[in-house]
Protein backbone atom coordinates (compact mmCIF):
# COMPACT_ATOMS: atom_id res chain seq x y z
CA UNK A 1 0.00 0.00 0.00
CA UNK A 2 2.79 2.38 1.02
CA UNK A 3 4.47 1.88 -2.74
CA UNK A 4 0.91 2.39 -4.20
CA UNK A 5 1.00 5.82 -2.07
CA UNK A 6 4.91 6.92 -3.14
CA UNK A 7 4.41 5.90 -6.58
CA UNK A 8 0.74 8.08 -6.96
CA UNK A 9 2.69 10.77 -5.23
CA UNK A 10 5.28 11.24 -7.56
CA UNK A 11 2.71 11.00 -10.60
CA UNK A 12 0.99 13.90 -9.10
CA UNK A 13 4.80 15.84 -8.70
CA UNK A 14 5.26 14.91 -12.33
CA UNK A 15 2.22 16.40 -13.32
CA UNK A 16 3.05 19.68 -11.80
CA UNK A 17 6.20 20.17 -13.21
CA UNK A 18 5.22 19.02 -16.41
CA UNK A 19 2.21 21.57 -16.26
CA UNK A 20 4.91 23.97 -15.70
CA UNK A 21 6.93 23.50 -18.04
CA UNK A 22 4.07 24.14 -20.39
CA UNK A 23 2.96 27.19 -19.23
CA UNK A 24 6.95 28.53 -19.39
CA UNK A 25 6.49 26.79 -23.29
CA UNK A 26 3.38 28.58 -24.00
CA UNK A 27 4.61 32.03 -22.21
CA UNK A 28 7.63 31.38 -24.46
CA UNK A 29 5.77 30.89 -28.00
CA UNK A 30 3.35 33.46 -27.04
CA UNK A 31 6.39 35.78 -26.56
CA UNK A 32 7.46 35.00 -29.74
CA UNK A 33 4.57 35.35 -31.48
CA UNK A 34 4.25 38.66 -30.22
CA UNK A 35 7.94 39.54 -31.59
CA UNK A 36 7.62 37.88 -34.79
CA UNK A 37 3.93 39.41 -35.25
CA UNK A 38 5.52 43.02 -34.31
CA UNK A 39 8.34 42.47 -37.18
CA UNK A 40 6.19 41.24 -39.74
CA UNK A 41 3.88 44.79 -39.43
CA UNK A 42 6.93 46.59 -39.08
CA UNK A 43 8.37 45.27 -42.53
CA UNK A 44 4.75 45.49 -44.02
CA UNK A 45 4.53 49.19 -43.05
CA UNK A 46 8.35 49.43 -44.52
CA UNK A 47 7.41 48.66 -47.79
CA UNK A 48 4.48 49.48 -48.37
CA UNK A 49 5.66 53.34 -47.38
CA UNK A 50 8.41 52.21 -49.77
CA UNK A 51 6.20 51.26 -52.35
CA UNK A 52 3.76 54.50 -51.91
CA UNK A 53 6.94 56.63 -52.27
CA UNK A 54 8.33 54.80 -55.55
CA UNK A 55 4.90 55.54 -56.78
CA UNK A 56 4.56 58.75 -59.14
CA UNK A 57 1.12 59.85 -57.58
CA UNK A 58 -0.23 60.77 -54.19
CA UNK A 59 -1.82 57.37 -53.80
CA UNK A 60 -3.74 58.30 -50.70
CA UNK A 61 -5.21 61.17 -52.32
CA UNK A 62 -5.60 59.32 -55.56
CA UNK A 63 -8.42 56.86 -53.12
CA UNK A 64 -9.77 59.10 -50.99
CA UNK A 65 -10.49 62.54 -53.08
CA UNK A 66 -10.68 60.64 -56.51
CA UNK A 67 -12.25 57.62 -55.88
CA UNK A 68 -9.68 56.14 -58.17
CA UNK A 69 -10.79 52.55 -57.24
CA UNK A 70 -8.50 51.11 -59.55
CA UNK A 71 -5.63 52.06 -56.96
CA UNK A 72 -7.62 51.40 -54.52
CA UNK A 73 -7.73 47.50 -56.00
CA UNK A 74 -3.72 47.68 -56.74
CA UNK A 75 -3.23 49.29 -53.48
CA UNK A 76 -5.47 46.07 -51.87
CA UNK A 77 -3.25 43.45 -53.83
CA UNK A 78 -0.20 45.12 -52.98
CA UNK A 79 -0.77 44.59 -49.58
CA UNK A 80 -1.71 41.09 -49.48
CA UNK A 81 1.21 40.18 -51.77
CA UNK A 82 3.31 42.19 -48.85
CA UNK A 83 1.77 39.98 -46.01
CA UNK A 84 2.33 36.85 -47.76
CA UNK A 85 5.97 37.59 -48.85
CA UNK A 86 6.86 38.37 -44.86
CA UNK A 87 4.80 35.71 -43.58
CA UNK A 88 6.93 33.24 -45.35
CA UNK A 89 9.77 34.57 -45.07
CA UNK A 90 9.32 34.58 -40.89
CA UNK A 91 7.71 31.43 -41.03
CA UNK A 92 10.67 30.20 -42.70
Amino acid sequence: MAVVAASSSAAVADRSINKVDSIMLTMTVFGSTILYAALGIAIFVVGFRLWDWLTPVDIWREIAEKHNIALAILSGAIAIALAIIIGSAIHG
